[in-house]
C-alpha cells in the first residue's frame, strides 16, 4: 500500500498545515498535499481555514496544484468557512471547470448574504447546472431575508429549468415573506406548470391571505403575458 495513505492518519493539524504549504514540487514521494487538504476536514481552527486559503491562492496550472486546490475549496466549504468566501468567489471564474464546481457547491454549504455572489452564481448555470442550483436551492432556506429573496430572484430569472425547485420551496415554506417572492419568481419564469400551482393556492382557503393576493396578481400578469404572445406579430408591432 502506498505509504502516503498509511501516514494519513499519523498527521498532526500542524504536520498537515506544514506539508499543504510546501510548494507541490519539494514534497517528497511518501507525502500528498491533497491528502493534507483532505485531513484538515478534522480541524476547524482559523490556522487551518487559513492553510486551506492560501492553497486556494496557489494558482500554479500543474495538475498536481490543480488537484489539491479543488479539494481545498471544497474542504473549506465543508467547515463553512465564512471568511473565505472572497477567494472562493475568485474561483467562479477559473480555467478549471472542476474548481468552479466545487466553489459553487461550497458557496451554497458557507450560505452569503451577498446578492452579488448569488447572481454570479446563476450565470454559471448554463455551464454548471447541477451545482449553481444547488448552491440557489441551499440559499433560499438561509434565514437571512437579503439572502433567500436573492436567490429567489436570481433563480427567476433562471426560468424554467428553476421550475421544480421554485415550486418545491413554495409549497414547504412557512416563511411568509419567502412565499411571496417564490409566487413573483413562478409569474416572471411564465410556464403553465407555475400557473397551476399559483391557480391551487389562489383556490387554497388554508393559504396566507397576503401568499393568495399575491398569486392572485401573479395569474393576471401571467394572463397578460400569455395574450400578448398569443397575437400575431403584426398586432405586436407599432404602427
Amino acid at each position: 500500500m502506498d505509504k502516503r495513505f498509511l501516514n494519513l492518519f499519523n498527521l498532526t493539524e500542524e504536520q498537515a498545515i506544514a506539508l499543504l504549504d510546501t510548494p507541490y514540487d519539494q514534497v517528497s514521494e511518501d507525502d500528498s498535499r491533497y491528502i493534507a487538504t483532505s485531513h484538515l476536514i478534522n480541524f476547524s481552527s482559523e490556522n487551518s481555514i487559513q492553510a486551506l486559503i492560501r492553497a486556494v491562492q496557489q494558482t500554479d496550472p500543474a495538475l498536481e496544484n490543480r488537484i489539491v486546490r479543488r479539494k481545498s475549496v471544497e474542504t473549506l466549504g465543508r467547515l463553512e468557512a465564512k471568511q473565505a468566501l472572497p477567494v472562493i468567489r475568485t474561483c467562479l471564474t477559473d480555467d478549471d471547470c472542476y474548481t468552479v464546481e466545487n466553489a459553487v457547491w461550497s458557496i451554497g454549504e458557507i450560505g452569503t448574504q451577498d446578492a452579488e455572489i448569488l447572481e454570479e452564481v446563476a450565470q454559471l448555470l448554463e455551464t454548471f447546472p447541477e451545482a449553481g442550483m444547488q448552491g440557489l436551492k441551499i440559499a433560499l432556506n438561509d434565514a437571512n431575508p437579503v439572502v433567500h429573496i436573492a436567490a429567489t430572484m436570481a433563480l427567476g430569472e433562471i426560468g424554467v429549468p428553476s421550475l421544480d425547485i421554485l415550486i418545491e420551496a413554495l409549497e414547504t415554506t412557512d416563511n411568509v415573506g419567502l412565499a411571496v417572492s417564490l409566487v413573483n419568481a413562478l409569474a416572471s419564469v411564465g410556464d403553465s406548470r407555475g400557473a397551476e400551482v399559483l391557480t391551487a393556492l389562489v383556490n387554497d382557503e388554508s393559504a396566507d391571505a397576503s401568499v393568495q393576493e399575491s398569486a392572485t396578481s401573479a395569474l393576471s400578469r401571467l394572463e397578460m403575458v400569455s395574450q400578448y404572445r398569443r397575437k400575431p406579430q403584426s398586432q405586436n408591432r407599432r404602427v
